[in-house]
């Protein structure tokens, strides 16, 4: 399932619950992970991390209400789940959806724990396939 925030919503509607953004969906509160977080960052998460990234992001929401910085026209997000739990990951964007063959990571890369595999894209561009739990592990959502 995908979300897209509009506007304000885009900091009004992601929430913080202690350490972690949240949003609420359909009553319930769903953990944020920030893949362009996870992107830069190579360890593990730590309550350090996760501390300092919703500070920055609630700072800048601060600063966008107030007037003071200007507004991120959107924010999509995929709703995924492991087992029974769920979190939102925030992405850059969507681009379509596409019929794939996923192939193992090479050997010496194997070790990134936030993707599963590589596929050829029909431009024959390389994409890496994203991991879920490893993803999760990587980023200790709750």
């Amino acid at each position: 399932e995908l979300v897209s925030l509009y506007k304000k919503d885009v900091y009004t509607k992601i929430e913080c619950a202690g350490e972690q953004e949240v949003y609420r969906l359909r009553g319930k509160l769903l953990p944020m992970i920030r893949m362009s977080e996870v992107l830069v960052r190579n360890q593990t998460f730590t309550e350090k991390d996760r501390s300092q990234i919703t500070e920055t992001y609630r700072q800048n929401a601060a600063a966008v209400l107030a007037g003071e910085q200007k507004t991120q026209r959107s924010l999509t997000f995929a709703v995924v789940k492991i087992g029974n739990r769920r979190f939102g990951l925030i992405v850059d964007k969507v681009i379509g959806t596409e019929e794939i063959v996923v192939k193992p990571m090479h050997s010496t890369i194997k070790n990134l724990d936030i993707y599963s595999g590589s596929t050829v894209m029909g431009d024959g561009k390389v994409a890496l396939i994203l991991d879920i739990e490893g993803i999760a592990r990587h980023t200790r959502v709750e």
